[in-house]
């Protein structure tokens, strides 16, 4: 995501969160072996003839069907169609100090009263910020006892648990953000090294039955060559899937809240990501970020949406079917946004950002503001976005405001912090308002 301030130094000292759901021992250099009961569940489902930490070695002829123990993967339901926005989505931190120690030893008992409200919030997806993709490509760089032996955080196995234990049953990982620009660079220098780094990242969704964000943020020259090669050798190993969906199955992508912002980025996906063809299909999504340090107004927010949903022809980029798009808000920066402690939030509940959101229309003739039409069939295309999403809950660190409820209190090094209130009354409204469904399940060829 946009973050702008990323200075703290402090490190999360509580181990606790580590004895639920790991026994830790040495894999190699820097990492430990994960053998949470989610990821016992995980290395069962996994295809035949793969071993516990190796990745795929050849593309699955079709998407892991549902499996026990662990989490099945849940049957098509209606598509988007006639039915409103059906994400409402929170990006997660367990930032208390700078990106390379987050979800590093958090006790789980904190983490747990920190987060319990979002199962009553509204939000149905969850997405863990940040995993650094130089560690997924060699997980032996990470500090000792950091990762696991996949380059994973080692306090991310056991949230994944622990949010699919709530009932979200779409947790992703988020791979970047702007403070790993350059980490994006170094594993997409060639096609060889974005081919395997895609590889061992499609082993990662597999194993934790996780989606796949990419937070790429390089704007102005992005290695698209790479970002494509990458994309596609993760699909020839786990396919879009329109039929019977996965966790693994879910690979969105993040860009600007406008075209203005990693413009290259979102005409690369308005032109390749979405075929009519779900066959050719590379993404589920692509979020909309936000941008500055609070929240925008209704019409910049609108304006900028439309950049995508109309394209923007300053920068000669193609419209974005709405459906296929997730606008993002702020919950909590310096200061907590309204439309996280506010029922009756000026900005998430003005009217015409509810009937942008539910109601924006497509780039299909007779539309007038189109700096392009989408291809045919149009009859695929339906009205309004495909859903919102939060930015942050949790912990960002100690110069920003948490999402923990008020009557919970955090350590970070000895230190304690009061909570400063969770987002259910802003959440809770604007689920009501929008009518989001309580698990994310559909058949996706409509949209």
């Amino acid at each position: 995501m946009q973050l702008y301030s990323m200075t703290t130094k402090s490190m999360i000292r509580n181990a606790l969160f580590l004895l639920p759901f790991f026994t830790v021992g040495r894999a190699q250099k820097g990492a430990v072996r994960d053998t949470s009961l989610g990821a016992t569940a995980a290395r069962k489902r996994m295809l035949a003839g793969q071993s516990k930490t190796s990745p795929p070695t050849k593309p699955p002829t079709s998407p892991p069907g549902p499996t026990t123990p662990g989490p099945s993967p849940l049957p098509p339901g209606p598509g988007p169609s006639g039915g409103g926005p059906k994400v409402a989505m929170a990006w997660i931190s367990d930032q208390f100090a700078n990106f390379d120690v987050a979800w590093n030893m958090s006790g789980v008992n904190q983490f747990k009263s920190c987060h319990n409200w979002l199962k009553n919030s509204g939000i149905n997806v969850v997405s863990l910020a940040f995993l650094k993709p130089t560690e997924i490509l060699d997980p032996s760089i990470c500090a000792s006892g950091i990762c696991t032996d996949k380059g994973v955080r080692i306090g991310m196995p056991g949230a994944i648990e622990y949010f699919k234990g709530e009932g979200m049953n779409l947790v992703f990982l988020s791979i970047g953000g702007v403070s790993y620009t350059s980490f994006w660079e170094e594993v997409l220098v060639n096609n060889a090294t974005a081919g395997d780094f895609a590889t061992k990242v499609a082993a990662i969704a597999q194993f934790y039955q996780v989606g796949i964000e990419i937070d790429y943020e390089e704007s102005a020259s992005p290695n698209l060559a790479g970002l494509e090669h990458f994309v596609k050798t993760y699909r020839s190993i786990i396919p879009y899937n329109d039929t019977y969906w996965t966790p693994a199955s879910f690979l969105t992508l993040d860009f600007g809240q406008g075209a203005q912002f990693m413009g290259p980025t979102a005409n690369w996906v308005a032109k390749n990501a979405f075929n009519t063809d779900p066959a050719k299909r590379l993404l589920n999504w692509a979020n909309a970020m936000v941008a500055g340090s609070s929240e925008s107004r209704v019409t910049d927010l609108i304006n900028r949406w439309n950049q995508h949903v109309n394209g923007y022809s300053t920068l000669q980029t193609h419209p974005i079917a709405p459906a296929y798009l997730v606008g993002s808000l702020w919950s909590s920066g310096r200061s907590v946004q309204d439309s996280c402690v506010n029922p009756n939030s000026p900005t998430l509940l003005d009217v015409r950002l509810v009937d942008y959101i539910k109601n924006v229309k497509p780039c299909v003739a007779p539309k007038v503001g189109c700096k392009a039409y989408l291809p045919a069939p149009t009859t695929q295309y339906t009205d309004g976005l495909l859903g919102y999403a939060f930015w942050m809950c949790g912990n960002i660190g100690p110069r920003q405001v948490n999402t923990c409820p008020i009557d919970t209190t955090i350590e970070i090094y000895g230190t304690s912090y009061p909570g400063n209130g969770d987002c259910t009354p802003g959440f809770r409204a604007a689920n009501a308002t929008y009518n989001i469904p309580r698990t994310v399940n559909w058949d996706s060829r409509k949209y």
